[in-house]
């Protein structure tokens, strides 16, 4: 996990951006197991009847939300100003 969130690697040398980093970074590592947890039970309920068992490649989805997760958030901003 360690070397998956680069947890050693900051923005900035102050003790408040270390801290900002590092809950940053444990958050979207838990908002990725949280969308991998539900995408997990889709895969299982597709790849029933196949051989093998298939999951979510952690590493991967993690890697992308690292992309996506400012749009993530500012997309729901949108919609809450827009109501």
């Amino acid at each position: 996990m360690k070397s998956r969130l680069e947890i050693e690697s900051f923005s900035g040398k102050s003790s408040l951006t270390i801290n900002l980093d590092f809950y940053a970074k444990i958050f979207l590592c838990k908002l990725t197991a949280i969308l991998i947890y539900g995408a997990n039970h889709a895969v299982k309920r597709v790849c029933k009847k196949r051989k093998r068992k298939y999951k979510v490649n952690f590493t991967q989805a993690l890697n992308r939300m690292k992309n996506s997760i400012v749009l993530l958030l500012c997309r729901q901003q949108k919609l809450s100003k827009n109501t």
